[in-house]
C-alpha cells in the first residue's frame, strides 16, 4: 500500500517539475462559479469559489486508499463526439503530444488500482449523441456491463433521471468536488435540490467555442488590439461589431456578397449562437429560493441581446452566417483560412485544423455584453459523468477512478490541450496563454442546455428577428411545461 502511494506522490512531483519548464506561459485553470456564493438556493452543495484566472492552491493528490483491483476492467460507454474520441481514452502512444497525456494519463491510473480500462462508443445506435437506450438497457435487465457513462451535455439528460436511470454522486465515496481539479461552478449548476446525478472535473476537459482572429488584418486596418481590449475590460459586443464592419469589402465589386468576398465575422447559427448567450452572461434557466428550475430569459438585456447579434450579423454586409454542416460542419470556413474574415466564431476542438492554414490567428473569449458585465463566460458543452443505477456496479471503485481521472487531468492533460491549442498560429506570448486561461476559468453551462430551452437567440437569429416579447409567448408555453417535468423528476429522484 505505501508504495502506492509513494510512487504517486513522486510521479506528482516529476509532473509539476515538467509542467514548470515545459509551460512556462499557462497557469494552472481554476474553474469559476458566478452569483452569490454565499446565498446558495434551498437544498444546494455549496462549493468553493475561485477568481478570475487566480491560481487554485493545489490541496494534494488523493490520498485514500490504491486497492489492488487484481486486473479488474474498468468499462466506460459514451456517445460518439470528437471530443470523446480524442481526449477521453487513448489506448496507445503516437509520438502526438496530447494524444500521449491522454494516454499516459490512463497507465498511471491503471498501475495505481491495477486495473484495466475499456471503452465502448454508442454508436449502434440511431443517434451517435444518445446514451439513454444503453441504460434503459442495462438498468432494466440489472445488468453492470458499465462501471460509468458519459452522457451528451444536451442529450437525454432530463428522461435519465424521469427513470431513476442513474444514481447519485453524492453517495459514491472517495470523491472529493472541493479539491481543484473538480468543476465546481458546472456542478453547483447540475445540482438540483440537493440532487447530483451528473457531475464533472477536469477529466471532462472543457469542450468550447471560443473567437479566432486574424492577427494580419488587426495590423493593415489598424485596429485596436484584442488581447488589450480583454485586459482593459473594452472587449464588449459593441466594439466587436464596430471592428468587424471596418474590414468589409466587396472585393470583385459585383455588389453582391458571397463567398468570394471579404466579412467581419462568421459563424454557424446553431449551437453556436449558445456561445453568445452564455458570453453575455444571459441565463435562460436558474434554479430559485427553493431549488426549483424556473425560465428567467424574459427580460430587457435578452432584448438588448437580440438587438445588438442582429445588428452584427445582418447590417451592413458584415457578417457570413451559414446553418451547422456547411464548411465540412464549419471545421475549416475558406474564408477565415485564406484570411478574408476578421473574426470567426469557432470550436475550440477544431482549432488545429487551422495549423495549415494561410492565416495567423489569435484566441480570444466572447465579448462582455457591455462593460459592466463582471466576467467574461464561455460556453462549455463536455460531457457529464453519471453511474448506472445497477446494484451490481462497485461505486467505490467508480469514485477511485473518477478522482483519480480528475487529478491527473487537471495536473497533465489539461496543462498539454492548452498548449496544443497554442499552435504555430499562433504567437507564443503571455497574451495567447491568458486569453485560454480566462477561458478555461469561466466554463459554465445553463441548465436550459439539458432541461429546458436555450436556442431562443439561435431562433432568433434565424428568423432574422428581434421580438423577443412575441416569440417567448409563443413558444415558451410548453417548455414550462417540460420544465415543470424535470421538477418533478428532481424531487422523485433516487427515491
Amino acid at each position: 500500500m505505501g508504495m502506492w502511494l509513494g510512487d504517486f506522490i513522486k510521479e506528482e512531483n516529476k509532473m509539476k517539475k515538467f509542467i514548470a519548464l515545459l509551460l512556462p506561459v499557462i497557469m494552472i485553470l481554476s474553474f469559476v462559479a458566478c452569483g452569490d456564493p454565499s446565498k446558495p438556493a434551498s437544498g444546494e452543495t455549496t462549493l468553493p469559489v475561485q477568481s478570475d484566472i487566480a491560481e487554485t492552491t493545489p490541496q494534494g493528490p488523493p490520498t485514500f486508499e490504491m486497492s489492488d483491483y487484481k486486473g479488474r476492467t474498468f468499462k466506460i460507454a459514451w456517445p460518439i463526439l470528437t471530443l470523446n474520441q480524442d481526449y477521453y481514452l487513448i489506448h496507445e502512444e503516437t509520438g502526438d503530444q496530447l494524444n500521449d497525456a491522454v494516454y499516459n494519463r490512463l497507465m498511471k491510473i491503471e498501475e495505481q488500482l491495477n486495473i484495466k480500462f475499456a471503452h465502448r462508443d454508442t454508436g449502434e445506435l440511431e443517434n451517435c449523441n444518445h446514451v439513454l437506450p444503453l441504460l434503459q438497457r442495462l438498468v432494466g435487465a440489472g445488468d453492470a456491463e458499465f462501471d460509468m457513462v458519459l452522457s451528451h451535455t444536451a442529450v437525454d439528460l432530463g428522461p435519465i433521471i424521469y427513470d431513476n436511470l442513474v444514481l447519485d454522486w453524492n453517495n459514491v465515496n472517495y470523491i472529493d468536488p472541493t479539491k481543484e481539479y473538480w468543476n465546481h461552478e458546472i456542478n453547483r449548476t447540475m445540482s438540483v435540490m440537493g440532487k447530483q446525478p451528473y457531475i464533472s472535473n477536469s477529466w471532462n476537459i472543457a469542450e468550447f467555442i471560443a473567437i479566432l482572429f486574424n492577427k494580419k488584418m488587426i495590423t493593415d486596418y489598424q485596429l485596436d488590439d484584442p488581447f488589450g481590449l480583454v485586459h482593459n475590460n473594452k472587449w464588449t459586443i459593441d466594439k466587436m461589431t464596430e471592428m468587424a464592419k471596418i474590414v468589409v469589402s466587396d472585393i470583385n465589386g459585383d455588389g453582391v456578397f458571397t463567398d468570394a468576398d471579404q466579412y467581419g465575422f462568421g459563424t454557424s447559427l446553431d449551437w453556436h449562437m449558445k456561445a453568445f448567450l452564455v458570453g453575455f452572461n444571459q441565463q435562460v434557466v436558474a434554479k430559485n429560493s427553493e431549488g426549483l428550475m424556473e425560465y428567467v430569459v424574459m427580460n430587457e438585456r435578452m432584448i438588448t441581446i437580440a438587438e445588438k447579434m442582429y445588428k452584427l450579423l445582418y447590417e451592413d454586409n458584415t457578417s457570413l452566417t451559414w446553418v451547422y454542416g456547411t464548411y465540412q460542419g464549419g471545421i475549416i470556413v475558406p474564408m477565415f483560412d485564406e484570411g478574408r474574415m476578421l473574426f470567426l466564431n469557432q470550436w475550440m476542438a477544431h482549432s488545429e485544423k487551422y495549423r495549415q492554414a494561410d492565416v495567423e490567428y489569435g484566441i480570444l473569449p466572447h465579448p462582455k455584453l457591455d462593460e459592466n458585465q463582471e466576467k467574461f463566460r464561455a460556453y462549455n458543452s463536455a460531457c457529464y459523468n453519471v453511474i448506472p443505477n445497477v446494484a451490481g456496479i462497485d461505486t467505490d471503485l467508480v469514485g477511485k477512478v473518477l478522482e483519480l481521472l480528475g487529478y491527473w487531468g487537471y495536473y497533465s492533460v489539461v496543462p498539454t490541450y492548452k498548449e496544443v491549442l497554442l499552435t504555430e498560429k499562433v504567437s507564443r506570448d503571455n497574451e495567447s496563454a491568458e486569453m485560454l486561461d480566462i477561458i478555461f476559468s469561466n466554463v459554465v453551462v445553463d441548465l436550459a442546455n439539458a432541461f429546458g430551452y436555450m436556442e431562443i437567440l439561435y431562433a432568433l437569429m434565424n428568423a432574422k428577428s428581434v421580438d423577443v416579447v412575441s416569440w417567448y409567448d409563443k413558444n415558451m408555453p410548453a417548455h414550462e411545461k417540460t420544465l415543470e417535468k424535470s421538477n418533478e423528476a428532481f424531487a422523485a429522484f433516487g427515491k
